[in-house]
């Protein structure tokens, strides 16, 4: 049951990074360049921004998409909770990691994995930190939160 409460939070935690669409064309950049290390970028700056936004747009997208799915399933057919979170949250992340592997043209899946993670979960772990101990931006995660069914 935890453990659902847990998939739940991290769904709305997810989500509230990564509809953050302005702003996430450079979290997705940043991710990119970090995943780079100190090789040299293989992009030329003009293609690296586009992909970068693309990346930011259709993560956005997939999430948006997730989040509706969840709400579909859970709240509107009145699937359990849980399960439902689960499900969701293990499709949502291949989608996101395809898209980041087509949209940067990796060269491996791993390589994309890596990304989402640097450019969706480093910024979730940064924000947690300081939302513990500011509380600045749980606003945002309890309207993510509003749209998943709470486990029972």
């Amino acid at each position: 049951m935890e453990f659902y409460y847990f998939l739940r939070g991290t769904l709305a935690w997810t989500a509230t990074v990564a509809i953050l669409w302005p702003f996430n064309i450079l979290l997705a950049a940043l991710a990119y360049k970090i995943r780079l290390g100190p090789n040299k970028n293989p992009l030329k700056p003009k293609e690296y921004w586009v992909r970068s936004g693309a990346v930011a747009t259709v993560v956005a997208a997939i999430t948006l998409v997730a989040l509706v799915l969840d709400y579909v399933l859970a709240e509107e057919m009145d699937f359990p909770a849980g399960p439902v979170h689960l499900v969701v949250f293990m499709a949502y992340v291949p989608a996101a990691v395809w898209a980041i592997f087509v949209f940067f043209a990796l060269e491996d899946l791993m390589q994309a994995l890596s990304v989402f993670v640097i450019y969706i979960y480093l910024p979730v772990l940064v924000l947690y930190v300081l939302n513990a101990i500011i509380g600045f931006w749980q606003p945002l995660v309890d309207l993510a939160g509003g749209m998943l069914k709470v486990p029972t």
